[in-house]
């Protein structure tokens, strides 16, 4: 740590001493990072948390979710999740949601689990965006609506979602809410299986074998197979 790094360490431990939730933030940032000492990164975002820090609360959520530095506590995990999420955060937001479509530290809500991530998906979150497609299109606490299930399904493609681009793949291979298209279906699962979505590797492999949306491939097709079934696709 060169001379400017120890001032500007100084004057944040002066900052959360004092009670400045950024400065807390960063202290814990600072210890669980380049110091690997969580018991003290913990100790700071429990500080900048009191202190009504939303990024600390969702941070201690997800060390009470995972047990990582604390005893796993999904009680605990689900308050923090919703404090950080009352307060607008968007990751607590998604959190949240899954906490209540799963029944962690909570009773299950699948109603409150679809507004959540509604929220969320409107805010750009690529993995609320797909579970709102898989909310529509298997009619889950809303009406099905396999247009909507396609229209979140493409959102969170288009933001990169690598299980989104494998269900829209399946859209327009069976013409679940579009046209059935082929080449459509393939181009998505190929998206999905360049990113290593094992489903997909299989599905890719199926086109190659049937020449769906491409060009007969056996040896393709065997590539794909293979990969699938040494990583346990039956």
């Amino acid at each position: 740590m060169n001379k400017d790094d120890k001032k500007a360490l100084e004057y944040y431990i002066k900052s959360a001493k004092g009670g400045y939730p950024s400065a807390q933030i960063k202290l814990g940032n600072y210890f669980l990072g380049t110091k690997k000492n969580l018991e003290k990164a913990l100790y700071w975002y429990n500080r900048a948390a009191e202190n009504g820090n939303e990024v600390a609360q969702n941070i201690l959520a997800n060390c009470y979710d995972n047990g990582k530095g604390v005893e796993k506590d999904e009680r605990k995990a689900f308050e923090y999740y919703k404090k950080s999420a009352d307060q607008g955060y968007l990751n607590a937001q998604f959190k949240l949601g899954y906490c209540y479509y799963k029944g962690i530290g909570t009773e299950v809500d699948k109603t409150k689990a679809f507004k959540l991530y509604k929220i969320a998906a409107e805010k750009e979150d690529e993995t609320a965006q797909n579970n709102l497609g898989i909310f529509y299109e298997n009619g889950k606490s809303v009406v099905k609506d396999l247009e909507r299930a396609n229209y979140w399904y493409n959102k969170a493609a288009e933001n990169g979602n690598k299980v989104a681009q494998y269900n829209l793949a399946n859209c327009y291979n069976n013409g679940n809410g579009v046209e059935n298209d082929e080449r459509k279906a393939f181009e998505y699962y190929k998206k999905s299986a360049d990113q290593g979505y094992l489903d997909a590797k299989f599905k890719l492999g199926y086109c190659y074998d049937k020449g769906i949306g491409t060009e007969v491939d056996k040896t393709k097709a065997f590539e794909l197979y293979k990969i699938a079934a040494e990583r346990g696709n039956k």
